[in-house]
């Protein structure tokens, strides 16, 4: 999955164990 577009607000919570979070 490329990680140059943010992701959706629903996989935001998701993705923040995986990515680091993003401000």
């Amino acid at each position: 999955m490329p990680a140059l577009h943010p992701p959706p607000p629903s996989s935001t919570r998701l993705n923040n164990f995986r990515l680091p979070p993003v401000r």
